[in-house]
């Protein structure tokens, strides 16, 4: 293991792995609209019902991520440490991969899984732009 004050070399191949596996919630509902603008389906959405489920566990985590700290400072003070975080960061990606799978090609569910995942802040997405700078996390050995 590398001394704190000593640099470590990027570790490319985790790094990659990893914005591959974090950005599967953006790519797989980009790859339904895309093939679904391309075929120009009749069928604008399908398997709504997981994007629906989706949206309500986004909406819970930006309360947790962005709201809530927000309020905990008006109350306690700027320089008061809030130390909560959202209790289900994944559940809503897993739910629009879930639902981009079972309504592929579908325009509405795809563009409406897309918005989900830009509204999901404690998803697998911002995972990677909070802890991209984190060189113990991406770069160090097991």
């Amino acid at each position: 293991m590398a001394k704190p004050d000593q640099h470590q070399p990027k570790n490319y191949r985790r790094r990659t792995i990893g914005v591959f596996l974090c950005f599967l919630p953006v790519l797989v509902p980009l790859t339904s609209l895309v093939t679904g603008l391309v075929r120009s389906q009749s069928d604008y959405f399908s398997a709504v019902g997981f994007v629906i489920a989706a949206a309500f566990f986004a909406a819970n985590n930006l309360y947790w991520c962005a709201i809530r700290p927000s309020i905990f400072r008006h109350r306690h003070g700027p320089d008061a440490e809030y130390r909560g975080s959202s209790p289900i960061p994944m559940f809503g990606d897993v739910l629009v991969i879930l639902s981009t799978v079972f309504g592929f090609g579908a325009i509405g569910t795809a563009a409406l899984a897309l918005l989900v995942v830009a509204l999901n802040m404690g998803g697998t997405p911002w995972f990677v732009f909070a802890t991209w700078r984190d060189s113990g996390l991406w770069d160090s050995t097991p």
